[in-house]
C-alpha cells in the first residue's frame, strides 16, 4: 500500500504523525510505502518531515499551495500499488483505520474504498458539539443533494482501489475541503461500493470555520453539484 500523506503547516504535528503512522503499518506487516504531499508550508512541516528517517518515506514539498483535491489528482499517477491510502498529516486520527481499510479492499473485491467516519457506531471520537452539529448538516446536504448515503465524508483517512480513485480523480474538480465530498460522489454514480469503517478521534483542531470558508465551501459544493447533475 502507498499511503499519500497531506500537510500544510503542520511543524507541530507531522513528525509524529509520520513516526506513529510507520510504527503502525510495520506492526500490521503491510508493505507500504508513505509519500508526503507537502502543500507549499511556510512553516518547518518539511524540515520536521525530514528529521523522520525511513527509505520508505518520500517528501514531495509543493512550491505553491494547490489544495489537498488537486494535490492528489496531481500525484496518484505516480502510485504503483494497487491500494492506496489518503491521510491527513496531523495527529488527531490514529493510522490504524488504514489497516483496516487495507485488509477490507484485500480480501472483498467488491469494495472500491473504505472510509474513516466519526459517526460510526464503533468510533471513539471526542470532538466538540459545535463540530458534531457540522458534520451532520454537511450528512443532510451530501444526502439531499447527491443522493449519498454515507455518513462522514469528511474525515482524513480513507483507503482506494488505485485504478477507482485515479478514475474519479480524473473527472474530480474540486480543490480543497469539498474534494473528499466529490470522490465519494463519483464513486457512488460509478457504482462502487464505498463502506464506512469506525474512527479512533483525538480532537486537536487549532483551526476555525469562519464565515469565509463557509460561503467558499458552499460555492465549491454547488459548482460539483453543476458539474455531476
Amino acid at each position: 500500500m502507498t499511503v499519500l500523506v497531506t500537510s500544510f503547516q503542520k511543524e507541530a504535528s507531522i513528525h509524529g504523525c509520520l513516526s506513529q503512522l510507520i510504527s503502525v503499518l510495520e506492526e500490521s506487516n503491510i508493505p507500504f510505502q508513505i509519500v508526503l504531499l507537502d502543500d507549499a508550508s511556510s512553516d518547518r512541516t518539511v524540515a520536521e518531515a525530514s528529521k523522520v528517517q525511513d527509505q520508505r518515506l518520500t517528501i514531495r514539498p509543493g512550491k505553491t499551495n494547490l489544495g489537498k483535491g488537486k494535490l492528489i489528482r496531481e500525484n496518484i499517477s505516480s502510485v504503483s500499488d494497487s491500494i492506496v491510502g489518503v491521510f491527513d498529516g496531523d495527529l488527531d486520527l490514529h493510522p490504524k483505520t488504514l489497516v483496516e481499510g487495507y485488509f477490507l479492499l484485500k480480501n472483498d473485491k467488491t469494495i472500491g474504498a473504505a472510509v474513516g467516519s466519526k459517526l460510526h457506531s464503533l468510533s471513539i471520537v471526542d470532538y466538540p458539539m459545535k463540530r458534531k452539529v457540522l458534520s451532520r448538516i454537511f450528512q443532510f446536504v451530501s444526502h439531499i443533494m447527491f443522493g449519498l448515503n454515507i455518513g462522514d465524508t469528511q474525515t482524513g483517512a480513507k483507503v482506494f482501489r488505485t485504478a477507482d480513485l485515479t478514475t474519479v480523480c480524473e473527472q474530480a474538480i474540486a480543490d480543497g475541503f469539498v474534494f473528499d465530498l466529490e470522490i465519494l460522489v463519483r464513486m457512488n454514480s460509478l457504482g462502487l461500493k464505498v463502506v464506512e469503517i469506525p474512527i479512533e478521534l483525538d480532537y486537536k483542531f487549532d483551526s476555525t470555520i469562519g464565515l469565509g470558508s463557509t460561503l467558499k465551501t458552499g460555492r465549491d459544493i454547488l459548482r460539483v453539484w453543476r458539474a455531476i447533475k
